[in-house]
């Protein structure tokens, strides 16, 4: 059976929107540069050749897997960077629309009357196939419940990848990753960190805050 992953496919549908607007509709008024530009574009050029071969079962395999996993990493970086480039220009005044299409986080001042997260999340591994893993988040108190309890917006993301035999690290070694919005998701993985050992641990959030991370979950890529 075919294994595709839904982070590449909803990335793929982003990408047709996101990298018009940053490059032609907003480049000027969001103070990206002529070369930034050019490298965004390159990124949309190289992306779509990479994606039919991904999707196509004909042409599907572990060696385009990999192709696919290691040009969204390196792509998914520099947009990151462009975007919080973006968020941190006192120059630029951010539209609500800005903040949908550049899927970023506005930063609110008046949180006094919204409470963190009281309830602790779980992690665990649902699937994992090759460069792909499929993580299931969950309520430690209620762990057959599907949905994110009700003051949960968003699922905070750590990880850290060390080599094989190292010893077991603190969550505050672990590195923020981009926040998830669904209680399943998955990761793609590039190629140089197979056989590297893997920590995750999650939290939920909401604009208040974060609540308790969960324990450190080990894993490693095959």
């Amino acid at each position: 059976m075919i294994t595709y992953s839904v982070t590449l496919i909803l990335y793929n549908f982003y990408l047709f929107f996101l990298i018009p607007y940053l490059t032609v509709a907003k480049a000027l008024e969001l103070g990206i540069s002529d070369s930034q530009v050019t490298t965004i574009t390159g990124f949309q050029t190289g992306w779509a050749p990479l994606f039919l071969l991904y999707m196509n079962p004909f042409t599907y395999s572990d060696i385009n897997t990999r192709n696919m996993n290691n040009f969204y990493n390196t792509a998914k970086a520099y947009i990151d960077a462009i975007k919080q480039q973006v968020k941190n220009n006192p120059d630029v005044e951010l539209s609500p629309m800005d903040y949908r299409v550049l899927w970023i986080h506005e930063n609110l001042t008046r949180r006094h009357n919204i409470l963190k997260p009281s309830a602790d999340a779980g992690i665990s591994i649902r699937f994992q196939s090759h460069l792909n893993v499929l993580f299931h988040i969950f309520d430690m108190l209620h762990p057959t419940v599907a949905k994110k309890p009700k003051d949960v917006a968003r699922i905070g993301v750590k990880l850290l990848h060390l080599p094989t035999g190292t010893v077991l690290p603190t969550i505050d070694q672990l590195i923020d990753m981009d926040d998830q919005t669904t209680m399943e998701f998955d990761i793609p993985f590039s190629d140089e960190f197979i056989n590297d050992d893997w920590y995750i641990a999650v939290c939920f959030k909401n604009d208040a805050g974060s609540g308790n991370y969960s324990a450190i979950l080990p894993f490693r890529l095959i």
